[in-house]
């Protein structure tokens, strides 16, 4: 669990007023809490405590730093009074004052500036503040006068918004379990139901205010609960735990929780993705467009899905679907082990759905729509496996040679019947294919078989 920081504002007008120091504050105790309404009872007492730093190699010049607390007995305004504050800050050299007319803790240098380097780290604290006792959110201002080399100094300011809450208000323990979770886990046999990515969220609060969770694009009401199941976390994930107190709407007080989850193997979904090396998939992998720079490899234990252009200069294989509504190109081997579907063409060229510069090998069935030829198809048919040419083909001679030492068989359906051809190892056939007949190429034995289809395309119909 962690505590979300103050609210923290950077004043600026202009690139030059950007603070030189960064500060952090923090309040003792943590939150702080106001004081009773009753103006009888003894008002709460309160610490802030300030740690400036200098993030850069060159120092800083300041001649002054004021803190600016709120006093009065409004919501916004932090303390009662100001006059028992206690002020003190760690450089040496340099001392307190208060000015009463804008209710500021100067802090000055005994010289006329002081400097402040990256190896300087100091702290301010104002204690024994009296809290007023209105609920609020107090703006708590640190201006520096500062600036570096012969520059002019200027006022650089950060605003930070410190919260006073309910006597009885709390917030705190908040849980994440478990802190990490496998992304490529399995169910459970022994409760298949149970969801092996689910976080459980567990927290302490008060009564006295409302509790949202926060976390992606989610926003949970939670007030009434101390628990939360969050299903199928499937990407790091930082949980936020806001509770809102107060009476007045228009300055309520807020206190934030946060917890994180690590994912292994998460889920991840970005807008531009660029792969310089072997890219390898495990899983449905779907694209709008992916491209695979020269000489690297596309491998996919799962279905590839692009529903755009698939380009890859180098192999293509997929242990399952390989699915493309816009071209497939390849200066290498494709290789499927399931269906190939191809809704445009299937190749480095647009004349043909074919041709690569390796071996198209389908272990499975291929379905390739368009109405082109095909150049030098080779394929590995198997028992198991077939090549059907598709019915949107142009009328033309197919030219198909068994380059293997299995049998191989092409089936012709026209619709109204069909023959069938015998092609013994090493032997060549060539026979018209009309648009409407279909061409189906098998094994009777054996696996992984070559052989090769080329196309002709005739004008006209051969009826």
């Amino acid at each position: 669990m962690a505590l979300v920081s103050t609210t923290r504002i950077t004043h600026t007008t202009g690139a030059a007023a950007e603070p030189l120091l960064s500060f952090e504050l923090t309040t003792n105790p943590d939150p702080l809490k106001a004081s009773p309404e009753n103006p009888s009872m003894p008002e709460e007492k309160g610490e802030l405590i300030i740690v400036g730093s200098r993030h850069h190699r060159e120092a800083a010049d300041v001649e002054w730093i004021r803190v600016k607390v709120p006093a009065g007995t409004m919501s916004p305004d932090l303390a009662a009074n100001l006059t028992s504050v206690t002020a003190r800050i760690s450089l040496d050299g340099w001392t307190p004052h208060l000015d009463e007319s804008s209710d500021e803790f100067v802090f000055t240098p005994a010289a006329d500036h002081g400097t402040i380097g990256p190896d300087t780290g100091f702290t301010i604290q104002l204690s024994q503040i009296p809290i007023n006792r209105k609920v609020g959110t107090s703006p708590i201002t640190v201006t520096e006068h500062s600036r570096t080399g012969n520059s002019a100094f200027q006022k650089r300011s950060t605003t930070f918004g410190v919260g006073k809450f309910p006597a009885d208000f709390y917030l705190r323990n908040l849980v994440a379990t478990p802190l990490v979770i496998d992304n490529s886990c399995d169910p459970d046999p022994n409760d298949p139901e149970k969801d092996c990515r689910e976080v459980t969220l567990t927290w302490e609060r008060s009564t006295n205010a409302t509790y949202e969770l926060l976390y992606g694009n989610t926003s949970l009401n939670v007030t009434n609960g101390t628990t939360r199941k969050v299903p199928n976390v499937t990407s790091d994930t930082t949980f936020y735990l806001r509770g809102t107190a107060g009476t007045d709407s228009t300055n309520p007080v807020v206190r934030t929780l946060s917890a994180h989850v690590s994912v292994l193997k998460p889920d991840l979904e970005v807008r531009n993705l660029t792969v310089r090396g072997t890219t390898e998939l495990i899983g449905t992998t779907q694209a709008n467009g992916l491209t695979v720079n020269t000489g690297h490899a596309l491998t996919a234990h799962g279905p590839i899905t692009a529903n755009g252009t698939l380009t890859a200069n180098g192999p293509i294989t997929t242990n399952d679907t390989l699915t493309a509504k816009g071209p497939i190109d390849t200066d290498d081997t494709l290789t499927a082990n399931g269906l190939i579907v191809a809704k445009q063409p299937l190749g480095i060229s647009s004349e043909f759905i074919v041709e690569v510069g390796g071996k198209a090998i389908f272990k499975g069935g291929a379905s390739l729509f368009d109405t082109y030829a095909v150049e030098n198809l080779t394929l590995l048919v198997g028992r198991d496996g077939s090549w059907r040419s598709p019915a949107e083909w142009s009328d033309g001679m197919v030219i198909v040679h068994n380059a293997a030492t299995l049998a191989l068989t092409a089936n012709v359906s026209t619709g109204a019947g069909g023959y069938t051809i015998y092609l013994q190892p090493g032997e060549r056939v060539t026979f018209p294919l009309a648009r409407r007949h279909t061409l189906t190429l098998r094994r009777d034995a054996g696996d992984g078989a070559e052989c090769t289809v080329i196309m002709i395309p005739l004008g006209g119909s051969m009826g």
